[in-house]
C-alpha cells in the first residue's frame, strides 16, 4: 500500500533536466528569504522536483503521555505539491501503530491503525484536515528549499528575520511564518492550525523549532526538529524528529 500511494504521488514527476537555480531566481524574494536560499547552497544546483526521505524520533499523543519511538518515510511531489508520510510507532515491544498522512490535489487524508489492522483514526477531505496537510507541506519545504521559488508560494517580509509565506493550490490557501537567524538559517515555523479534524477542533498555534542542521547532497537543511502545539493552558511538544536520509529528484518509494 505504501509503495502504491507513493507511486501515485510521484508518477508524473519529471526529474530529468531540472532547471539550475541561479541568483536571478531569488530577486523577487524578501531579503531574509534570499539569505536563507543562498545559505542552504541551492545556487547552481538543480531545482528539486521530488523528494524521498527517512525519519526517526519520538512522539506522544497527549501532553502527559509516554514518548514512543517511531520510524517514517515520506515522499513529496514539488511540481504538483503533494506528499505521503508513512510511519510505524512502537507502542509496546510487541505492538505497533501504523500511520499515514497525505496531501494530494489540495486534500488531506489521515489514517492510523493499531497493529496495522484496526483503524482508530480515518479522516479525509474536510476543511480542517485539508488546511493542516497544506500547512505541513508549506513548513516542510525547509527540507527542499528550492521549493520556496515555486509559483504557488508567495512571500512577504515581516521583519529582518521573519517572512510570511502563503501557499495557494486548488483554490485553497494557507499561510505561516518562517523564522530565521542573523546568519540566514531557518530556525522555525509558526502558523495557526486546526488541532484535529473533527467539528469541535479549533485553531491553535503550531510551532516547529529547529535543533540541528546537516548537509544532505551538499544542501544544508534542518536535520533535527521539535513540533509543539502552543495550547492555551500548556505547550504540548508532541513530536521530536531526525532526518536520517534524503534523496532529491528520484521517484522510488523509500521503505521503512
Amino acid at each position: 500500500m505504501a509503495a502504491q500511494e507513493t507511486y501515485k504521488i510521484l508518477t508524473k514527476v519529471k526529474t530529468k533536466n531540472s532547471r539550475i537555480v541561479s541568483e536571478t531566481d531569488l530577486t523577487h524574494l524578501p531579503e531574509t528569504v534570499k539569505k536563507w536560499m543562498v545559505n542552504t547552497g541551492i545556487i547552481g544546483k538543480p531545482k528539486v522536483q521530488s523528494v524521498s526521505l527517512k525519519q526517526r524520533g519520538t512522539m506522544r499523543t497527549k501532553p502527559s503521555g509516554n514518548w514512543m519511538p517511531f520510524e517514517a518515510t515520506q515522499s513529496f511531489n514539488v511540481l504538483h505539491p503533494a506528499f505521503v508520510w508513512h510511519t510505524k510507532v512502537v507502542i509496546f515491544p510487541d505492538l505497533n501503530m501504523l500511520g499515514r498522512d497525505q496531501l494530494k490535489n489540495g486534500k488531506g487524508k489521515m489514517l492510523i491503525k493499531l497493529a496495522g489492522l484496526i483503524p482508530i483514526v480515518n479522516i479525509s477531505d474536510n476543511t480542517k484536515i485539508n488546511q493542516g496537510a497544506m500547512l505541513r507541506y508549506l513548513a516542510e519545504i525547509c527540507w527542499f528549499p528550492s521549493a520556496a521559488l515555486s509559483d504557488y508560494i508567495k512571500w512577504q517580509s515581516v521583519d529582518s528575520n521573519t517572512a510570511k509565506a502563503t501557499f495557494t493550490y486548488k483554490n485553497k490557501s494557507v499561510s505561516g511564518l518562517f523564522l530565521f537567524n542573523d546568519n540566514g538559517d531557518f530556525i522555525g515555523f509558526e502558523a495557526d492550525r486546526y488541532y484535529g479534524g473533527n467539528k469541535n477542533s479549533k485553531l491553535e498555534k503550531w510551532q516547529i523549532t529547529v535543533e540541528n542542521y546537516k548537509l544532505f547532497n551538499t544542501i544544508k537543511i534542518p536535520s533535527q526538529c521539535n513540533v509543539t502545539w502552543k495550547l492555551k493552558n500548556e505547550d504540548f511538544n508532541w513530536l521530536n524528529l531526525e532526518i536520517i536520509a534524503i534523496d532529491y529528484n528520484k521517484t522510488q518509494a523509500p521503505s521503512l
